[in-house]
């Protein structure tokens, strides 16, 4: 899907892929500010662009094949969406900016086989997230990652890679 293909469509509530689809990105900004509701991303998809759902403030549910290719989801990808939990798929490797910044979103799920490498600055700052553990092959992590967030509780596990957190 091209950038901004179906950006400020306000009315735009439905989105639905068919189970053969072969979409492999989905570009920057190409739902800003739509109406939709859900959306299940198809299997093949391996970048969600930047600002790909951002400001759409009905978006609740964003669900991911079991079998996922997604490897990137770009800067404020989600951003003040109404997510409140969310799985991400095993071979993402790059989680942007402010990508997560959802005021609404209380869980976020990581299988102990995550590849995620980094997560960018502020990707889940106001948030609802009281307990999160560091996915083990994570060796960079962006500042401000939870500011203004409900974060109680992080975990970082025996085996893990982190080079960097910064300021």
């Amino acid at each position: 899907i091209k950038d901004h293909a179906f950006s400020k469509c306000m009315s735009l509530k439905s989105v639905t892929f068919s189970e053969s689809s072969e979409l492999s990105i989905i570009g920057a900004c190409s739902f800003f500010m739509t109406a939709i509701e859900s959306i299940s991303i198809p299997m093949d998809v391996t970048e969600i662009g930047n600002c790909a759902f951002c400001n759409c403030s009905n978006l609740k549910t964003v669900t991911f094949s079991v079998d996922s290719e997604l490897v990137s989801i770009g800067n404020l990808a989600f951003y003040s969406s109404s997510i409140e939990s969310i799985s991400i798929p095993n071979h993402v490797k790059q989680i942007g900016e402010n990508s997560f910044h959802c005021p609404k979103l209380k869980t976020i799920e990581f299988s102990e086989f995550s590849e995620l490498e980094s997560i960018g600055s502020c990707a889940f700052q106001y948030t609802l997230i009281e307990k999160f553990t560091i996915p083990s092959h994570v060796t960079h992590i962006g500042g401000y990652l939870f500011s203004h967030s409900k974060l109680k509780s992080l975990e970082f596990p025996d085996d893990f890679d982190l080079c960097a957190i910064d300021e």
